[in-house]
């Protein structure tokens, strides 16, 4: 058991850090080179006359891993180590207080967390691999509530008790340009909880912003580049009580067995700049 555990930590690294690796060898290498009968006219036409690319794409690898608690402490004292790259909050205090904490680091900060999430016996509950323009919005799903909730939320010095009808939390996730910079982004992540099922439609509805309430105290956002990575997690354990919650309970243990807490780790595995 423990030799898969640490196979799964190991192809967590390769996974995301891979990516910035193979694709300049890919784009190099002699197989990869396409005889004249497979020339598209496009490929024919010269890039003046082609309209130039204005807008990066970022290429994200998305997990969420399901940890025993018992290495949470340990492993928070980690996170709380790694500095490799500065984590920029709205409100650092209402941050922790709502029960968050996060890192941002490199292949050299993931070597020292990797052992201690292999220890906490993870599984892999969801992999996605995104791709998203610059400046556009992707919500990915981290929790589907079937009944109303309530949790207390704390936004700068004030925690007020909000209750929400049936719904889901996501995980908004947004990359900007940095002028002057090709191979960087800076990557914003938001919990945000919607209220309603999801429509065939994939539309929420016509008004999204009366039906959804973003939580802008327990935002982060962290300059990333590809092989770089954020980890969010739990800052302390499931609270007991059932009709309260504070809102880590919410994005971290909401539909966890007990003993058990959800981690979510963005990596960047591309940018694709403009030209």
């Amino acid at each position: 058991m423990r030799k898969s555990l640490c196979i799964l930590a190991i192809s967590l690294l390769i996974s995301f850090l891979a990516g910035c690796e193979g694709s300049s060898a890919a784009r190099h290498s002699p197989a990869n080179k396409k005889p004249w009968k497979d020339v598209k006219a496009s490929e024919l036409i010269s890039k003046q006359q082609l309209p130039e690319n204005k807008t990066i794409t970022v290429g994200l690898y998305i997990y969420l891993l399901r940890i025993q608690t018992d290495k949470l402490m340990e492993l928070g004292e980690q996170i709380s180590r790694t500095e490799a790259l500065p984590l920029i909050h709205d409100d650092f205090a209402a941050f922790s207080a709502n029960g968050f904490a996060g890192c941002a680091g490199d292949r050299i900060s993931w070597q020292k967390i990797a052992p201690l999430l292999a220890q906490s016996q993870p599984q892999i509950k969801k992999r996605i691999n995104l791709l998203i323009a610059e400046n556009i919005a992707d919500d990915i799903v981290i929790a589907e509530l079937s009944r109303p909730v309530s949790v207390t939320y704390r936004s700068g010095s004030t925690t007020a008790g909000i209750g929400f009808d049936a719904g889901r939390m996501v995980l908004r996730i947004k990359a900007e340009p940095l002028i002057g910079l090709r191979q960087v982004c800076r990557l914003n992540i938001t919990p945000v909880y919607i209220i309603g099922a999801e429509r065939k439609t994939k539309k929420w509805f016509a008004d999204r912003a009366n039906h959804e309430l973003a939580f802008e105290s327990a935002a982060l956002n962290a300059r990333l580049q590809p092989g770089q990575f954020v980890l969010l997690a739990p800052s302390q354990m499931r609270t007991d009580r059932t009709d309260i919650q504070i809102l880590s309970d919410l994005v971290f243990y909401s539909q966890c067995p007990q003993h058990t807490a959800n981690l979510y780790l963005i990596a960047c595995s591309m940018i694709n700049s403009p030209l």
